[in-house]
């Protein structure tokens, strides 16, 4: 897999956990129905992908798998989630979603760095 696949995949995950916990499917409804414990990018990579992963392909590190593996496990993931808890797929990212984010995170990032900067005090050089 390579860093961008990595990249997408956990922004996917970050989708699939964010997706789960909006539509009230929490990881006890999911997988233990004991404890009330949201979802998130870890969780749904340890407790949802890996298994499928390493079940279907019988790879250790999410870094060992095939574009065309990648895909499967996904879609995997999805027929599960779809069968036994009515979620809706949500299609692999793409770079173009992957790069949005990351400059959706720059854009918060420079906005708490400089929020006590003055508007009017910002130049150009």
């Amino acid at each position: 897999m390579t860093r961008t696949q990595q990249n997408s995949l956990h922004l996917g995950l970050t989708f699939v956990a964010k997706h789960l916990n909006e539509i009230g499917k929490d990881m006890r409804v999911v997988l233990k129905p004991t404890v009330e414990i949201w979802w998130s990018l870890e969780s749904a990579k340890e407790y949802l992908f890996r298994p499928i992963m390493k079940a279907h392909t019988t790879k250790e590190s999410t870094t060992k798998l095939t574009k065309h593996e990648v895909s499967e496990c996904w879609d995997i993931m999805f027929k599960f989630l779809g069968e036994k808890h009515g979620v809706e797929y949500i299609p692999f990212p793409n770079r173009t979603e992957e790069k949005e984010a990351e400059e959706k995170q720059l854009d918060k990032s420079l906005q708490e760095k400089y929020s006590d900067v003055e508007a009017d005090k910002i130049t150009a050089f």
